[in-house]
């Protein structure tokens, strides 16, 4: 989709279809004395095309409730706290994990939090090309309040398609987030051991046995995260000016980042394999001549 503005108008329905399992705050009470919970919205079973109608400003991340670095209590937290009494605020969550308590997880957060009128909506599916043309078309912000990270993809898509983002400048962030392009979030690094036991981290994403041991993350401010998610509400809301320039921003760091001719320059001249002139053979990399064959 083409990068949109944001003036405080789009109160028209946003309607998403896929294969999977919603949760939607709108269909629960919360309470902090429960004893009992709801039972589970999926069994396991994950069949059946479904509908999801999304109105107002909508924030959306897609993470896994069960890796530590995606730090989705804070994200929630504080979107809650930022929106409490905007009832147009909507925090969509695309999630990856197989687990099938993950729905559990998140209503007792919930269940921790003051009652609120905004909606957090999370969504375990498998989207075809149509269903993720439809969610980034209903998107309005991309979220974030990841301690560390290595890629990102769901946020690089949004920004290109013209949503700006709120998110921590750390990692893989810094190779083309900027206060040009996004809402930065306060965070500082601090030391830490990889895995961390303590936040269900229990596993190398190289799966090597020697990929553990000291590190560093980054903290996170809460404070300044709830604050740059109640600013992007009110530039959607009264500063459409301000929004078509975070837009715009956002679609050409990620064009001048990871657009096709791009990377292919950069692996192109990575490999040694620079276009040549008058049928010269290019050469190969010097990092490959230099390597002797296993």
């Amino acid at each position: 989709p083409a990068p949109h503005g944001s003036d405080g108008k789009r109160a028209r329905a946003r309607r998403i279809t896929f294969d999977g399992a919603i949760f939607d705050s709108r269909a629960f009470t919360f309470d902090a004395s429960m004893t009992e919970f709801p039972p589970p919205l999926w069994s396991g079973d994950e069949a059946g095309k479904r509908g999801l109608d999304l109105e107002g400003v909508v924030f959306t991340a897609e993470l896994d409730l069960f890796d530590g670095r995606s730090n989705w209590r804070d994200l929630v937290s504080a979107f809650v706290f930022a929106n409490l009494r905007r009832p147009d605020a909507v925090l969509l969550l695309k999630l990856n994990e197989a687990a099938s308590d993950w729905w559990s997880q998140l209503f007792k957060w919930l269940c921790r939090l003051p009652q609120f009128d905004c909606r957090v909506v999370a969504v375990r599916a498998s989207l075809d090309d149509g269903d993720w043309s439809a969610l980034i078309a209903a998107s309005d912000w991309s979220a974030s309040a990841v301690k560390a990270e290595g890629f990102c993809l769901m946020r690089q898509i949004l920004m290109r398609a013209g949503r700006p983002a709120i998110t921590p400048l750390h990692t893989a962030a810094l190779d083309y987030v900027n206060e040009t392009d996004a809402l930065v979030v306060a965070s500082e690094e601090e030391a830490w051991t990889w895995p961390d036991d303590k936040e269900k981290e229990g596993f190398s994403w190289t799966q090597h046995p020697d990929d553990v041991g000291p590190t560093t993350r980054n903290r996170v401010s809460w404070t300044s995260l709830r604050d740059q998610l109640s600013e992007a509400y009110d530039i959607s809301k009264t500063d459409a000016a301000r929004y078509q320039a975070l837009s715009a921003a956002a679609s050409v760091a990620l064009r001048d980042w990871s657009d096709e001719a791009v990377v292919s320059a950069r692996l192109d001249a990575f490999l040694g394999l620079n276009q040549h002139k008058s049928g010269q053979v290019a050469a190969p990399s010097r990092l490959l001549a230099e390597t002797s064959p296993l």
